[in-house]
């Protein structure tokens, strides 16, 4: 006569393959994983480890769960950080974070920290203005409630004098690595037809700054502190240099890769932008390719190019909002933060 009756098998979970466990950990919510990193070392340590956490980053850029960053202000005047779902019909709120510093942590020159752009989960905040001591950068993921404070560069105000200058940040695709971009050009014996802007660069690996060869920068300036774009492997800001008594503004491309420098024409902006004058500006491109603009009193919009037709966004921004792409991801868990933890 047969037994039918059926074993039970159970299988603990420290005796998962770190493949299978790989496999489970990518599907849940970030919060879950990090709360997985308490159960056990074994836990720590895999999801902790570099491998991972690119497994999870390829994982969530995948999802097609499109999110888009704000930086906004509340109604008195604090900063704070929205996540938005542009695939919601309703453009819902998906999360939002308040201002990374603590008062403990606020020195009269991280007051002006403010965010400047967005990679793979990391913001990049800056307090990039010329009487700043030292300039205070910082990468932070506040998925993972990590701040981490990048020492200073060699060329500061303390150092070298009053300066005009941008910074960026973004990835580098060849080294897959993250690097911070300093562009200044020095204000003492200025001449703008004469001078090139120094160039230093931080990777987030060697935690270190760099000097870019002398002579690689065109002679050109930068708008202080002015905005950055991270696409395609390469920084672009808006720059400007003085030929034939006339200012001529151009988009200034310096690839994170190969580490030079190329300039495109600014491109020339629709009629309607000029024929409305309740446009303030142009903030971004949507996937859908709808264009993201600011009306005067800060009411955020979303404009189709071919059809005209325009979306409200509920949204209202101020004169330093910006949007960018966004995806939650856990780069920076692996180090060591130095400043406390924002969770």
């Amino acid at each position: 006569m047969s037994d039918n009756r059926t074993t039970n098998l159970i299988i603990p979970w420290g005796s998962l393959p770190d493949e299978i466990l790989t496999n489970i950990f990518v599907f849940l919510p970030i919060k879950s994983i990090i709360i997985c990193t308490s159960v056990s070392k074994a836990w720590k340590s895999l999801i902790k480890n570099p491998t991972f956490i690119s497994t999870h980053l390829h994982h969530s850029l995948n999802k097609n769960q499109n999110l888009l960053f704000f930086r906004l202000r509340s109604q008195n005047q604090k900063e704070f950080y929205a996540l938005h779902n542009e695939d919601d019909a309703d453009f819902t709120q998906h999360a939002r974070f308040d201002y990374p510093f603590h008062a403990s942590d606020l020195v009269p020159h991280n007051k002006k920290c403010i965010v400047v752009g967005s990679c793979n989960g990391l913001l990049f905040l800056s307090n990039f203005f010329h009487a700043a001591p030292n300039n205070g950068f910082c990468l932070w993921n506040p998925c993972v409630g990590k701040l981490l404070k990048l020492p200073s560069p060699n060329v500061t105000y303390a150092t070298h004098g009053a300066f005009r200058g941008s910074s960026g940040f973004g990835f580098d695709p060849k080294t897959k690595d993250y690097k911070v971009v300093s562009v200044v050009t020095l204000l003492e014996n200025f001449d703008l037809e004469k001078t090139r802007p120094q160039v230093e660069i931080y990777t987030l690996s060697t935690g270190q700054w760099r000097m870019l060869r002398t002579g690689l920068a065109p002679i050109c300036v930068l708008l202080q502190n002015g905005p950055q774009t991270f696409i395609n492997g390469a920084l672009h800001w808006v720059a400007f240099r003085d030929s034939d008594n006339y200012f001529h503004n151009f988009v200034l491309i310096f690839d994170l890769g190969d580490e030079v420098f190329h300039e495109i024409l600014l491109p020339e902006f629709p009629d309607f932008f000029g024929a409305s004058d309740s446009i303030q500006r142009a903030l971004g491109f949507r996937r859908n390719g709808e264009v993201m603009l600011q009306l005067d009193g800060g009411r955020l919009i979303s404009l189709d190019l071919e059809t005209g037709e325009f979306k409200d966004l509920r949204i209202m921004g101020y004169k330093k909002t910006i949007v960018d792409y966004y995806v939650e991801s856990l780069v920076l868990l692996d180090k060591s933060a130095n400043s406390k933890d924002t969770y």
